[in-house]
């Protein structure tokens, strides 16, 4: 897709978008529509209301972009800009490949339909043909994993197993583009890292769009980052700095403070420029600092070792792995934002061992470094 075959941009890139813009027309009533076409722009009897307006953005081939934002920040209007679903009303937007999409459950599925019916019908929309499709159908029965489910219409299927085709089909097409936009959020947790996992390949020679609101998957998965907020481009760049940029803003909003992180008029211009020097304006309140730590998470130990998995030489054995405030007791224990831990771990060496060491590493409920 390519909305200006003559855009500039710079020649490895995948993505191209520049001063990009989407305006819906607003109307009370039908009549007013019906009014408008009659007046054929003579007169105006709508609204506009700006979804997206002066984004601008490069992706190179082998680079992976995350896209966070809160609800109808204007997220989804971008990545159907991209797949072109959407017309841009202004600016330039230009993609190179093969774009494969998870916008939105079951898009792309007839209701009606077998899992079988719809995995040729979806693979045949992303460009696929009949024979490339029963070449690979094998792999991607195996990736979706719904068993003898596959010869029942869609309709019957669970929001997860929905997904589970969606995404077994769009890994299997050798998009050169993968745009995915939290449809894995309903998702078993096994299901959701085998999809990581393959993301973690792909994006390594393809390009990625991911929208989450988790900014520690954006942070795991993507090499820049994009803020979106009410339709404009807040924080552009790499993903830790935007990733921070995001909490601030969600930090300070849950708490009613008055926000100054919104770009200056003359900042958004200079970054129409150069998007890479967009950052947000303005000062935090005082006493954000305090707000920001102002979190809890309830830490239990729990008895996993016996069912933990890996490379093992039966060298030394784990014992124990506790994480807990300093100078603290007891089995359950509270964790608060800014306060100092310890992890204790206990092994028991069976042989002798030469330089031993013991690591660690602290990951989410999917599976992710947390850094």
């Amino acid at each position: 897709m390519s909305s200006d075959s003559q855009a500039v941009h710079p020649p490895m890139s995948i993505i191209h978008a520049h001063d990009l813009g989407k305006c819906y027309q607003i109307y009370e009533t039908p009549k007013a529509r019906l009014k408008q076409a009659l007046w054929r722009g003579r007169r105006q009897y709508f609204r506009e209301f700006w979804a997206l307006r002066h984004v601008s953005f490069d992706v190179q081939r082998g680079e992976s972009l995350g896209i966070i934002g809160r609800n109808g920040s204007g997220k989804s209007t971008l990545l159907q800009l991209i797949c072109g679903t959407l017309t841009p009303t202004e600016g330039n937007l230009s993609t190179q490949g093969r774009v494969a999409a998870l916008l939105e459950l079951g898009s792309g599925f007839n209701p009606e339909f077998t899992g079988l019916e719809n995995v040729y019908l979806n693979a045949s929309l992303l460009g696929l043909s009949k024979g490339e499709t029963d070449q690979r159908l094998e792999e991607i029965l195996g990736f979706a994993d719904i068993g003898d489910f596959i010869h029942q219409p869609v309709k019957a299927y669970s929001s997860g197993m929905t997904v589970r085709l969606a995404f077994a089909v769009i890994a299997h097409v050798d998009a050169d583009i993968l745009v995915i936009d939290e449809a894995l959020a309903v998702g078993d947790a096994i299901f959701v890292q085998r999809c990581m996992r393959f993301i973690r390949r792909m994006r390594e020679e393809r390009c990625l769009l991911f929208v989450s609101h988790d900014a520690e998957a954006v942070k795991s998965l993507c090499s820049h980052a994009l803020w979106l907020n009410q339709g404009t481009a807040q924080s552009y760049g790499a993903c830790k700095t935007v990733a921070l940029d995001y909490l601030r803003f969600c930090q300070a909003m849950s708490y009613g403070e008055e926000l100054t992180l919104i770009a200056t008029g003359e900042q958004t211009r200079e970054s129409e420029n150069n998007p890479e020097s967009m950052q947000p304006t303005g000062q935090l309140p005082p006493d954000f600092q305090d707000h920001i730590h102002n979190y809890e998470v309830m830490a239990t130990p729990t008895d996993n070792l016996a069912h933990a998995s890996g490379w093992k030489t039966g060298g030394a054995e784990l014992l124990e792995v506790s994480l807990r405030p300093i100078n603290s007791h007891g089995e359950n224990v509270v964790l608060k934002g800014g306060e100092e831990v310890e992890i204790k771990i206990r092994a028991s060496v069976k042989t002798a061992l030469a330089n031993p060491i013991l690591g660690f590493e602290v990951k989410d409920k999917l599976g992710q470094a947390l850094s």
